[in-house]
């Protein structure tokens, strides 16, 4: 089979997850219907000049929000790019969720591909494509981020397996661009996979015999300036959280997000969640067939050990998912992690990979095909749309609800939810004041008051730091109103022209230069791997 029809075997595996997502409608799901509230929001801030985008001065009823401070902006910042092509919000978005399974089906079969062979590539992909979990994320849950997330797991898995093997200027570039989209692309898949992919390279250089070479040096540069890219994003999240609800009361109590043996095996809805939990029964069975497979069939030791490690890190995974592994879930970074199933992520990844060594060149032929054809008639069932709704982008556009389950981004000390938009957004203590020329943006709000005495004035929008108040050209200070959180200052007697400004605190403008210093890093990278590898 030449390349280019098993590369059309790839593509045609992807056309039944990719109709219901073309299909006239927006899919109701869990989360999809804040993802195009989300696009909504990214287009304004960038259409405002917000860069990168953190604050969002429409949603949470009006009064302000801090949502791409702390929720991934990648997703959103690729949606732009359809939006200004001339797509709309809502199509966009399902451009974006088609966008994860045609990407996953490329990325994943590059990586099988090259670990094992187009047959095992191709069986790979297919399980990869159909694992229950993939597909609850597209059509239950409408988990953007993470649907995204798996587009990049085996990109960065073949590209640092590649690196290693065969050290060339051009992965190693890809290798630190990849890891930045990933950090910025789904917050908890970063925490959940780092430790997998850590082992993965950790192994392979053990395997190869490279632990102290020049190796280990462009791989350790790579994966750092990757991290350096993505730092106008993670390190003011980090530095921040404490500023915010999530940090102080979790989303829920871990011990009940635990897994039973029949929700792993698919028998029976979460208990907790109402969906179906569960890697798959036809994937958990072919990580054990492929046991007996390793042992007798594959002949290279490579080979033997990377799946015999494989199997080892689906074992360590299939662990998490149950009440033992409690004090694992409190360690720094994973206590984060609201539900411990959304391990099951990895362990998609994983089994779908393992899949691959059980087919070989010569029993591809005979084999692949019915496995293909089997995974997807038995996790069709799994392909669903429950229901549709039929909006334009203005209801979308017009929603300014917080797009969080819990408002956990809101301040701290925000007692007193905002649940309307205010009928004014300035309000003063003199009945006399009169208040004119009120405009906002995303980062500045203008207006002017007129009043013949001192008085107090409020603006309704969040006390975040970042704001800035100035008042007829000089700084003043604002004041956080308990309970409520909107800020207050004082304005003279006469005309006032007020301007408040959302800017970078110290921590975010160190942030943005650390992703500024990571674009020129990446020149520096390319001529670094050139001089340590010049044959490549």
């Amino acid at each position: 089979m030449s390349k280019l029809t098993t590369w059309f075997f790839v593509l045609v595996l992807t056309i039944p997850l990719l109709i219901p997502l073309m299909k006239a409608g927006y899919p109701v799901t869990h989360d999809g219907l804040w993802a195009v509230v989300r696009q909504a929001e990214m287009h304004r801030e960038l259409k405002d000049g917000q860069f990168p985008p953190r604050w969002s001065n429409y949603l949470n009823h009006g009064y302000g929000y801090p949502l791409f401070s702390f929720t991934y902006p990648l997703p959103y910042l690729l949606g732009e790019v359809f939006v200004l092509s001339g797509f709309g919000l809502v199509t966009s978005v399902k451009l974006l969720f088609a966008l994860s399974v045609l990407g996953s089906a490329v990325s994943f079969f590059l990586l099988s591909n090259y670990l094992w062979n187009k047959w095992g590539g191709l069986v790979a992909t297919a399980f990869y494509l159909y694992a229950p979990y993939r597909m609850l994320n597209l059509f239950v849950r409408g988990s953007l981020g993470e649907s995204l997330a798996f587009v990049l797991y085996p990109l960065l898995f073949f590209l640092g397996l590649k690196l290693i093997r065969k050290p060339e200027p051009l992965t190693s570039v890809l290798l630190a661009l990849f890891t930045a989209l990933l950090i910025t692309t789904h917050n908890i898949s970063v925490i959940l996979f780092a430790p997998f992919f850590a082992a993965w390279l950790l192994f392979h250089l053990w395997q190869e015999k490279l632990l102290v070479t020049r190796n280990v040096f462009l791989l350790s540069i790579s994966l750092s300036i990757g991290v350096l890219l993505a730092a106008f994003f993670w390190l003011p999240a980090m530095a921040e959280k404490p500023l915010i609800a999530l940090n102080q009361v979790p989303l829920v109590d871990k011990r009940s997000s635990f897994l039973t043996m029949p929700e792993l095996l698919g028998q029976v809805k979460s208990a907790q969640t109402g969906i179906q939990l569960t890697p798959g029964l036809f994937h958990l069975l072919s990580a054990i067939v492929g046991i007996w497979f390793i042992v007798k069939q594959v002949k290279t030791v490579q080979q033997k050990y990377t799946a015999l490690f494989l199997n080892l890190l689906a074992g360590v995974t299939l662990l998490l998912l149950f009440p033992v592994s409690l004090p694992i879930w409190q360690l720094p970074f994973l206590k984060e992690i609201d539900f411990p199933w959304r391990v099951l992520g990895m362990l998609t990844f994983l089994l779908s990979l393992l899949t691959g060594v059980m087919i070989t060149e010569k029993s591809g032929k005979y084999f692949a095909i019915p496995l293909i054809l089997g995974i997807v008639i038995v996790n069709l069932q799994y392909v669903k749309v429950t229901s549709r709704i039929y909006e334009t982008d203005a209801y979308f556009a017009t929603n300014d609800a917080t797009t969080t389950s819990h408002d956990e981004l809101m301040p701290v000390g925000v007692s007193e939810k905002p649940k309307n938009r205010p009928a004014n957004f300035v309000e003063t203590g003199s009945a006399q004041a009169i208040i004119s020329g009120y405009t906002e943006r995303s980062s500045q709000i203008n207006f002017q008051i007129t009043t013949d005495i001192n008085t107090w004035a409020r603006l309704h929008k969040l006390q975040f730091p970042g704001w800035k108040l100035y008042i007829n050209g000089k700084q003043t200070a604002v004041e956080t109103v308990p309970k409520t959180g909107i800020m207050q200052f004082t304005v003279p007697s006469g005309t006032s022209n007020v301007v408040f400004v959302f800017t970078n605190t110290p921590v975010r403008i160190v942030a943005n230069a650390l992703s500024v210093a990571g674009i020129f890093s990446l020149a520096g990278l390319w001529i670094v791997s050139r001089k340590l590898f010049p044959s490549s």
